[in-house]
């Protein structure tokens, strides 16, 4: 019978002698790149591709086993334009124990049911209607880990677990609750939208079981309203409970509504438990890929959007108002004299006072503005569709607004200001992100020059270079 192995494929052999140090000892082999061609093998393989060195990027077409791509960062994925179907996950370098073997156990699964398909067909003239009903069941969860598994929206992959779920059992509704430690006292609820009535019902059952499964008391919950189609409002008599679990720790669970739920055959039950599973690692991954993309997009400090993810944002935006002919404004600010915070108050203070600003700048701008934390002390707000006139009456507001508070730290109260420079334009054909920050820094720059605490716009500098 065939054991599990693991072929690598990637330019640098090197690459994979600290995944191998985390791997079963087995069989493995080694090839530079994927259009290689290998002999008959004894093993069932899982790949791991090296996604930074191979060739052929559009044809990861492997015809047995599973494949696993090595990755640096989560942009790599970009260069992938079709996932294969027998796609099991990504590896993110530095690559964890925990990764590892989370995939392993994965691919066991895998290997184990495709074991059993070639046990029971041996026995085919014996148990045929046996057999053609748990083939049916094994093609439906290779189906199910398939889907789920090339997706890493939530809410989608609960649309898929709506729609799977109904070829098993009748499926009135899909929910769930997800937390990351056992000792952790949050959780986060996924309740199908419905009636006020429905989701308060679900949220109570969904905190109560949470409690239950943690034997800790959930003091904070996020609570997340998913769209799904044909739901039924909640009715506890309806309910399937299904444990999430991963390293034998219990993560959470999925709730099934069914009016069938006792009256489950025991291969629904054994599919349901194992398609639930496998969906809530799906579901559990794509909560990582979301708060790997936040710290990804996030200034830490602040939890405002970081430069990167801004200057994308203005390029989109300049390309919008281009098209739209509307104007757009930009606000750089900078806090007075920061380095004088830190070196009286010390660093600790000079944080809280980044972080208080952050929230003060927020606060005062509209959902579709984007504010950024620039760079040290700089912040930058983004304001679509606003005319200089406008954005300088936001900008007086924050200047003010900044100027009046205090900033408390053990007992001391700190006073900041701030200097802002503004620019609005409407963009041309060859409006470039950088020559709006850079119209924004020399409005900035004069702010500066100009006694500080107040605000500069980009039109004050073309005022004063015009000739007498």
């Amino acid at each position: 019978m065939q054991e599990i192995g693991f072929v690598f494929i990637g330019k640098d052999k090197r690459v994979f002698r600290p995944l191998r140090e985390l791997l079963p000892e087995v069989s493995w082999k080694w090839f530079s790149d994927i259009s290689f061609r290998m002999q008959e093998h004894r093993f069932w393989p899982i790949y791991f591709i090296d996604i930074n060195t191979v060739e052929a990027k559009k044809s990861f077409q492997l015809e047995d086993g599973q494949i696993v791509f090595l990755i640096s960062q989560e942009s790599d994925l970009k260069s992938v334009s079709e996932f294969p179907a027998n796609f099991l996950g990504v590896l993110t370098r530095p690559i964890k124990k925990s990764q590892v073997l989370s995939l392993i156990k994965k691919a066991k699964e895998l290997f184990d049911i495709y074991t059993d398909i070639l046990h029971m067909t041996r026995e085919i003239s014996l148990e045929r209607e046996i057999l053609a009903r748990k083939n049916a069941l094994l093609t439906f969860l290779n189906r199910i880990l398939t889907r789920a598994n090339e997706c890493l929206d939530l809410e989608k992959i609960f649309q898929i677990a709506r729609e799977e779920l109904e070829n098993i059992l009748l499926t009135q509704g899909v929910g769930g609750v997800f937390w990351w430690e056992e000792e952790g006292d949050e959780v986060q609820l996924f309740i199908p939208e419905g009636s006020k009535k429905s989701i308060l019902a679900w949220q109570e059952f969904l905190l109560t079981t949470a409690s239950r499964l943690k034997a800790t008391e959930v003091k904070e919950f996020q609570l997340n309203l998913i769209k799904l189609k044909d739901c039924k409002d909640f009715q506890q008599e309806n309910v399937i409970l299904v444990p999430l679990k991963s390293r034998n720790k219990t993560y959470g669970c999925m709730i099934v509504l069914s009016p069938k739920s006792g009256q489950l055959s025991k291969d629904q039950i054994q599919v349901l438990h194992s398609a639930c599973n496998h969906l809530g690692l799906a579901m559990r991954n794509a909560l990582r890929f979301e708060e790997v993309k936040v710290r990804a997009d996030h200034d830490g400090l602040t939890g405002l959007f970081n430069r990167r993810h801004f200057d994308d944002v203005l390029r989109k935006e300049i390309k919008r108002h281009q098209r739209s002919g509307k104007k757009m404004a930009l606000l750089l600010l900078d806090i007075d004299f920061f380095k004088k915070i830190n070196d009286k108050y010390g660093h600790l203070a000079g944080d809280m006072v980044l972080k208080c600003i952050a929230r003060l700048v927020q606060d005062a701008v509209r959902e579709t503005d984007v504010v950024a934390r620039y760079g040290g002390e700089e912040f930058v707000v983004l304001l679509p569709e606003t005319d200089e006139e406008r954005a300088w009456v936001l900008a007086q507001r924050i200047r003010k607004k900044i100027e009046d508070s205090y900033f408390h730290l053990k007992g001391k109260q700190i006073k900041v200001t701030v200097s802002i420079g503004i620019t609005s334009l409407t963009p041309g054909p060859l409006t470039s992100a950088d020559k709006i920050i850079l119209e924004a820094d020399k409005a900035l720059y004069l702010a500066k020059n100009s006694g500080r605490n107040m605000v500069c716009t980009s039109s004050e500098i073309l005022y004063q270079e015009l000739p007498n």
